[in-house]
Parts: structure tokens; sequence; C-alpha cells
């Protein structure tokens, strides 16, 4: 969906005002590949774990429940935390918009999670997506798996890499 923003224009005590189109907005999106039940002890742990969390901040404000469960919050760039990025406005909690800052491939791009703070975010559609869309959030818990080293034209950079969760969180 296209947003038309409305710009006004003051020239020389005449005032005008001009559409045009803004980024497109798109979302929430889903990841590639869907996540696997769990079947380890230790993968069974690791899901009774995380519903652990998610339900001793269920009467917080920000928490979100994913098929009936309670899932935890993250920031997005801690390596090792896995949950879903949140937003909030008067009392309303949704998965936040997240801005493309760059497509890398068909499943890898650079996203704003917000505050300017960028991550690699792999795993998830890219097609239909351009620099500077508007994604809905992500219809998913993820994972802050590591970090990722791409080349700029100032450098080298490195980010926090995202990617979807492989274990189901609902039982």
């Amino acid at each position: 969906m296209r947003h038309f923003v409305k710009l006004t224009v003051l020239f020389m005590g005449v005032c005008s005002s001009v559409c045009y189109a803004d980024r497109n907005t798109v979302g929430p999106i889903s990841p590639i590949s869907p996540p696997v039940k769990a079947t380890t002890k230790e993968d069974i742990q690791l899901v009774k774990d995380l519903l652990k969390q998610g339900a001793q901040h269920r009467k917080d404000v920000w928490t979100y429940k994913i098929k009936g469960h309670y899932c935890p919050v993250i920031s997005g760039t801690k390596v090792g935390e896995i949950g879903v990025i949140l937003d909030s406005t008067n009392q309303q909690v949704y998965l936040r918009p997240i801005k493309t800052v760059q497509i890398v491939d068909d499943e890898n791009m650079l996203i704003d999670i917000g505050g300017n703070v960028v991550v690699w975010l792999n795993g998830f559609p890219t097609k239909g997506l351009t620099d500077g869309d508007t994604v809905n959030g992500l219809d998913s818990v993820l994972e802050v798996a590591g970090t990722k080293k791409y080349d700029t034209v100032a450098g080298s950079k490195t980010v926090p890499l995202v990617k979807p969760f492989r274990l189901d969180l609902s039982k």
C-alpha cells in the first residue's frame, strides 16, 4: 500500500500543495522457513524456558501472544536473545514497524528496528521490497544469532545478525 503525503509549499507568498508518494508499507512478513517442533530434550527445555519467561511478563505492557502463548521481548541487539520485537502506543502492543535500509538478496536485508539501530535480517522474503520501505512487523519469534560483517563505501561494518527462531513455541 502506498501512503501519500501532502506537502504544502510557500513560495513568494503563494501557497501551493503537492502530493507525492511515500515509500511502500507492507507486512507484517513471515519467515521463509516455518519453525519446527522441538524434539530433543535440550530444545524442549529451551521452549519451556522461553514460554515461562514470556508468561512471567504477561501482565506487563510489553508482552505479546503468538498462538495463545506469551513470548519474551527482545531489543534485537544482544547475541543470544530470543523473542519478538514490539512497540506500543496508548497501552496497545503490536509488532514494531521496521524500515528496510538495504535489500541484499532474496532473503537478506539490512533493517532499522527503531532508534537508528540497524541489524542484518536473514530468512525473510525480500520480493517486492525496496530500500526505504516500511514493514509492519516481523511475524515471527526471532533470535539474535551473532553478528554480520558487510562492506560499505566507507569501509566495513559489523551489525547484529537476526534470524527467525528455529523452534515453534506453540505446544
